[in-house]
């Protein structure tokens, strides 16, 4: 189903609005849904459940609500009509009243996770460095130690092939399941009031602060990160960072006066401003959580030195929205799941794993649909965890989730299973034209023939996956209309299984 608004773009987001006894219903995609300001609605469902929990308290006429925070000024109104918090200094203001409904959130109203050192902190440096690769392949020359030289030089090689490459671009542990392993920190400065309630001098600031604190430091963060200011980036190309999972929806349709520190092969990734301060992702294919995490917190150890982070010992790193109090880690795992879907196990899963703080969401993260049997498998309790108990949990639900895929294999019938793939291939080799949505229908099945060992391409179905996106067709050929997308994309996807 498109868009009822733009008419391009697979609808992700239900709207019904009941207004004067009239109902009205709307599906949208996630970047009109996020324009139109439904972004709260798609993909705050907690800070959703916080505020209506908050209005119960403000129905019951406490005093609290007329009580200011005196930084921000936003009073506890203010907190349960949004479900955010103004700034770091609210949590102090607030504090009596903010604690029981954390408690109903996270199970917990303690921090367990990491605590910034008093102590200026050190980074640790990456294992080897390019740089370290061409003294070493230099000194073996010289000393006409070739053998040792040549495989230092492919050393080189590969590290500029995955330099050069997307994280969707590259083979990655089980990535015939696992389609990438995503963390998010999220983290604020102290004595700026929260993005939701920033001037635009104010986020100008930022920008030029978190810029310094990177790009300035030193270390090898800064020579293979650079600063874009989002202002600067057009449309076209906003939105394909959203397909390719850089930046998140809300970031794009809110961008102005933000900007994003990116690394060349885009596995990392600063957003600057979006619903925090700081929004520190790497994104890797495959099951790479641990060392997804090592880079985040290596970055997150850099900023935390050089700027300072809004940290309360009670309730850990402060965050814009409640429901990321604590760590302020979000990891989560894509996983491509057609079998387990097919046969209607994904409900049962996903209540499952809410059970111990997780939860299944669609291929762009909260309130979006799986599209191409892909989910992302996240965790939804940040405070009274640890982040190693985090991600150790999330990797043991992964792993048995891929088990039990691989699994479901030996149960089918492997001649309807052939046939279907190959029809799918027949289809993707030979179409002129080609929706999006059909798109992912057969990449997915031919992805799922990749892992069975039944279709041997040599092209990587997420990249095309990825790549026929609309914005992403965009990107590289201009402005197009769906028709002429269509053609486009059928002609990408031909040419790529020749």
């Amino acid at each position: 189903m498109l868009c009822d608004n733009c008419g391009k773009n697979n609808a992700t987001t239900h709207i019904r609005s009941v207004v004067n006894g009239v109902v009205t219903e709307k599906n949208l995609c996630g970047y009109c849904a996020a324009k139109q300001g439904y972004s709260s609605i798609s993909n705050n469902g907690l800070a959703g459940m916080l505020a209506s929990m908050f209005s119960d308290v403000l129905s019951s006429g406490s005093n609290s609500a007329e009580k200011r925070c005196p930084v921000c000024g936003a009073s506890f109104s203010d907190i349960a009509e949004s479900g955010k918090v103004g700034c770091a200094e609210c949590y102090n203001t607030f504090y009596d009243e903010l604690l029981p409904y954390l408690k109903r959130v996270h199970g917990s109203t303690k921090h367990t996770g990491k605590i910034p050192n008093k102590a200026p902190l050190a980074v640790k440096p990456e294992k080897e460095t390019v740089e370290d690769l061409r003294m070493q392949l230099n000194t073996l020359i010289r000393e006409e130690k070739f053998e040792q030289a040549a495989v230092i030089r492919d050393k080189i090689k590969n590290w500029r092939e995955r330099e050069m490459s997307n994280w969707y671009n590259v083979t990655a542990p089980d990535d015939d399941i696992a389609v990438s392993s995503r963390i998010r920190l999220a983290r604020n400065l102290t004595g700026l009031p929260f993005p939701s309630r920033m001037s635009g001098q104010q986020l100008a600031e930022l920008n030029e602060k978190v810029k310094a604190a990177v790009l300035e430091s030193n270390t090898p963060f800064a020579k293979t990160l650079k600063f874009i200011p989002m202002d600067s980036v057009p449309e076209n190309q906003v939105y394909a960072m959203v397909e390719r999972h850089i930046i998140s929806r809300e970031f794009a349709a809110n961008r102005q006066g933000r900007a994003i520190i990116l690394s060349n092969d885009e596995s990392i990734s600063i957003m600057i401003g979006e619903e925090d301060h700081i929004r520190i992702q790497v994104i890797l294919g495959g099951l790479q959580l641990e060392k997804a995490y090592d880079t985040a917190e290596r970055l997150d150890t850099l900023l935390c030195d050089r700027l300072g982070f809004a940290f309360d010992q009670r309730l850990g790193f402060l965050t814009e929205c409640p429901t990321n109090l604590g760590t302020g880690l979000r990891a989560s795992v894509m996983l491509h799941l057609p079998l387990l879907e097919s046969s209607g196990e994904i409900a049962a899963l996903s209540d499952s794993v809410s059970k111990i703080g997780f939860t299944f969401r669609g291929m762009y993260g909260e309130g979006t649909k799986a599209l191409a049997s892909l989910y992302q498998v996240s965790n939804q309790i940040t405070l009274g965890i640890s982040e190693k108990n985090a991600l150790d949990n999330l990797s043991i639900i992964t792993k048995q989730l891929i088990e039990k895929e691989r699994q479901a294999y030996k149960g089918i019938n492997h001649l309807k299973m052939e046939d279907i793939c190959f029809r799918a291939l027949g289809a993707l080799k030979n179409c002129r034209i080609l929706s999006s949505e059909e798109m992912m229908k057969l990449l997915s099945r031919i992805k799922l023939g990749q892992s069975m060992g039944i279709i041997e391409i040599k092209e990587s179905p997420v990249r095309l996956l990825i790549e026929g996106q609309p914005y992403m067709l965009m990107r590289k050929h201009g402005d197009m209309s769906a028709e002429e997308r269509d053609a486009c994309r059928a002609e990408m996807i031909r040419k790529a299984l020749e």
